[in-house]
């Protein structure tokens, strides 16, 4: 065999090892993505207690637990109830984090569904059967997800049938947006806190500025100077005062240092 040849061969086989390469990480980034969203962990929570609500939850969870892996509800409840939140379909953010660790949760679902007898000009008196559904997410707190449904009828059967209907819409939206919004919190960039510069590098004069004109534009703060003398300890202050009770009365000089005064000779 030739070098040609040789070297003909070695390309080759090296454009066969990157093919190769290429398509593994193809399936492995396939393979991690498909984990991310199979291994979502959601809690459908119902903070009102009304049959209404919970019937919907209960549909819901069924649907939704095809895509997603939906926690028992029993316990998803009492851990959510421990957080003891005053206001479940306004929480601050810090709330939600603490109630999604409590639950053990991903994302966690409250669900608010009702039933009204309303009143109209054109229809006199109609049933409107509507379905409130928040998505939170434990990671980060924020909602990620919001969907309000309402359906109107001649009777509570006949809304109430077509707000059940329309759970698979629902559950289409629901299933697109939180692997989306899963994979957004981990790409999320965390906010640079900038430091303060070195005495001797060219930023030095810039924060010097910053500091007498206000850094609050950068939010740079510099470092507190620590002006408070601190007072000795009580223990030094006990050996000093034992240290100058055993020391003889001539002494004039301090006990703990040396001194340069001699004792005075007795008279005779």
């Amino acid at each position: 065999m030739s070098s040609k040849q040789f070297f003909c061969k070695t390309i080759e086989l090296n454009k066969f090892l990157f093919l190769r390469a290429r398509i593994f990480l193809l399936l492995l980034a396939a393979h991690c993505l498909l984990l991310t969203v199979t291994a979502q962990k959601i809690a459908v929570l119902t903070p009102e207690k009304t049959g209404l609500s919970e019937s919907f939850a209960d549909r819901l969870k069924t649907s939704l637990a095809a895509k997603f892996k939906v926690l028992n509800s029993s316990l998803s409840e009492t851990a959510f109830l421990s957080v003891n939140a005053e206001r479940p379909f306004n929480m601050s953010a810090e709330e939600a984090k603490i109630a999604g660790a409590a639950i053990g949760c991903d994302f966690f679902l409250l669900v608010k569904s009702e039933n009204l007898r309303r009143f109209s000009l054109e229809k006199k008196e109609y049933f409107e059967s509507y379905a409130a559904v928040y998505a939170v997410s434990a990671r980060t707190g924020r909602l990620v997800f919001w969907k309000l449904q309402s359906f109107n009828g001649y009777d509570s059967n006949a809304a109430e049938k077509l707000l059940f209907e329309s759970t698979g819409e629902l559950v289409k939206g629901i299933s697109e947006r939180l692997p989306a919004a899963a994979r957004e919190e981990l790409s999320e960039v965390r906010a640079k806190l900038e430091e303060v510069p070195d005495e001797n590098s060219p930023d030095a004069k810039t924060f010097a500025r910053l500091c007498r004109t206000g850094a609050s534009a950068r939010n740079i703060r510099p470092p507190p100077i620590c002006t408070r003398l601190r007072r000795p300890s009580i223990s030094r202050s006990i050996s000093m005062k034992a240290a100058k009770s055993c020391a003889p009365k001539s002494f004039a000089g301090p006990v703990s240092g040396l001194t340069n005064r001699s004792p005075k000779p007795s008279a005779k």
